[in-house]
């Protein structure tokens, strides 16, 4: 497993995911969750080992880019990415709307399909496709819940 430049930009594009959620949770907004646990535990090591795996790169020996465009790709799209997750989250963060979630979830399942494809990094595009389905489940029962009431 050799390190490169490329690991430092996943870890400021994983940095860039997480900071917002973090003050999320700091803040105290947070949805009551009524989903199955196994689903919501789930999710967590889905989404977390989508992180780690942006910039660890488990079952390939280094990360690389198969041409100049690839990395372009990867620094622009995945910064363009980054900076409107960040908006879309600072913008609505006391909205508490699902329809922000999903969107939330989209971009960062764009970032992670994204980087897996052009760092042709499968493992974490399977990670990224288990993290999919079960975050839309969670997000889609947290929908039911609150629209039931």
């Amino acid at each position: 497993m050799e390190f490169t430049f490329i690991n430092l930009l996943a870890m400021a594009i994983d940095t860039l995911l997480i900071i917002p959620e973090m003050v999320h949770t700091i803040k105290g907004v947070r949805k009551i969750n009524r989903c199955k646990t196994y689903i919501t535990i789930l999710d967590y090591i889905f989404k977390y080992a989508a992180l780690i795996l942006m910039f660890l790169p488990l079952g390939i020996n280094k990360f690389g880019f198969k041409s100049v465009i690839g990395m372009l790709v990867y620094v622009f799209v995945n910064a363009i990415l980054c900076v409107i997750y960040d908006f879309i989250f600072v913008i609505n963060v006391k909205k508490d709307s699902y329809s922000t979630d999903f969107k939330l979830m989209y971009i960062m399942v764009l970032i992670f399909i994204i980087s897996a494809i052009v760092l042709r990094h499968w493992l974490l595009l399977l990670v990224t496709i288990a993290y999919t389905i079960t975050h839309y489940i969670v997000l889609k029962s947290l929908h039911d819940q609150y629209n039931a009431k």
